[in-house]
Parts: C-alpha cells; structure tokens; sequence
C-alpha cells in the first residue's frame, strides 16, 4: 500500500503473524489486493523424485515430460491413481475407470467437475465421451465453445463465453453474470449484481440478436434472461459455477 497499512484497515496479531481483521471480501472492497499462496506436500514430494532420478539421469527435466505419455493414461485408465495429486480419493479413481481419460484436457476436465453442483454432469459428461451420438447443443452457437468439453459446461470460462456470444455482453458484463451465478457471494449477487444485470438489457440485447437470430426479434421471456430465470441453459451454467 502506499501508506502504512494500519491506515486502511484495522490489524490484529495472531501468534507472530499480523493479519487484518476485515474480511477478504471487505478488503477487496476497499481496494487492497488478496493473494492466496497455497502449500502443497505435492511439489515437496515432486522436488524430492526429481532428486532421486537425477542420481540416474543428471539431465532429467521436470517439465520436458510429456503431457500425452500413453503409459500414463493407461495407469489412470486402470485406476492406479494412488499418490496423484487430486485423483487419488475413491470418487475420484471411480471416475477414471468410468472415463478413461485419453488427454490433458480430460484430466483437466474431471478435476473441475468433481466438486460440489458440477459432480451433477460427471455421468453426461462420460457418457458423451465415449458415445459423441449422444451431444447436443441448445444452439449452434455453443458447439464451438463447449465442444473440447463434449456439450457440458465445465468451466467458468465457458460461461463467460457463451453469455458473449449469445447475448453480446461484453467481458465486463459477462464476467458480472458469473459472479451473480456464483454460490460464493450470493446476499451481495442479490443486492448489487441484479439490479445491473438488468440495467445491462438495453446494451446487450442488441448484440444477442445480431449474433443469435437477426431476422427474428426475441420472445419476451428471452428479454428476462438477464435476471437469470432457472431454464435449460441457465441450470447446467449454474451447476458448473458451485464451486
């Protein structure tokens, strides 16, 4: 901060530490950058094997390994995910038997989705994969946004992406849809985050119909859909930000 921090906010010491008293929501608020910076056992056990390897090969690289080894797909196939960071729990090895994962984007994939609301769209989501007859998209517009994810929506980018194309929002406009739809910060989504969304209409709707269905104006319960109605497309986004 420009200025010493007792300035902004209240301090307070906790052991040896000293820690704000606002909460990290407030603080934003008030401006102040939060940073998370996570300890993982993981990366001490990485460092420590490429230690040991080394003593065998001097030149080993940690990151030159392949992200497509089939060996390593064939592991997870099988469901040998003991010691893999994120994957080894029982719910989550039943989901590599299930899905096979085949690529980096599948392990990336299952990750997201294993959690809270998301974990709803594990059985589609290998379902699709292993029978592409079964993907559908609500409309044209969302095959290339959620084809990499064979027609679930996973990520929150995604969800930002398809309230550009379909609704014009821009990514300010969008990005405050996806807090709205966010579980995280609800009482506050109520409050501020509605009401904008529905002062937005006149600015995207036309961007929606350009991009949409230029030659036919929208249904009025179109028009509504910035207030977020719960409808078949709305439901999955909003199953996809609980995190």
């Amino acid at each position: 901060t420009k200025r010493p921090v007792y300035e902004y906010v209240p301090l307070a010491r906790n052991d040896d530490s000293i820690v704000c008293q606002y909460t990290m929501v407030t603080l934003e608020e008030l401006g102040l950058l939060k940073m998370d910076f996570l300890g993982l056992r993981n990366l001490t056990v990485l460092d420590d094997a490429v230690k040991m390897v080394r003593e065998h090969e001097p030149d080993f690289d940690l990151s030159k390994i392949p992200m497509d080894d089939p060996a390593v797909f064939e592991m997870l196939t099988a469901g040998r995910t003991s010691g893999v960071f994120q994957m080894e729990s029982t719910g989550m090895t039943g989901v590599c038997l299930g899905l096979k994962p085949q690529s980096i984007e599948d392990i990336t994939a299952i990750i997201a989705l294993y959690r809270p609301g998301p974990m709803e769209s594990i059985p589609r989501f290998v379902a699709c994969k292993h029978d592409p007859s079964l993907i559908t998209y609500k409309h044209p517009s969302l095959e290339p946004i959620l084809q990499i994810t064979y027609g679930c929506i996973v990520y929150q980018e995604q969800v930002i992406e398809i309230f550009r194309r379909l609704a014009g929002y821009s990514l300010g406009q969008a990005d405050m849809v996806r807090r709205a739809m966010s579980k995280k910060r609800r009482k506050r989504s109520k409050k501020s985050a509605y009401p904008s969304l529905t002062a937005m209409k006149s600015a995207a709707l036309p961007g929606a119909l350009q991009t949409v269905s230029p030659a036919k104006p929208p249904r009025r319960s179109m028009m509504r859909s910035t207030t977020l109605p719960t409808t078949r497309l709305i439901r999955p986004m909003r199953s996809a930000m609980r995190w």
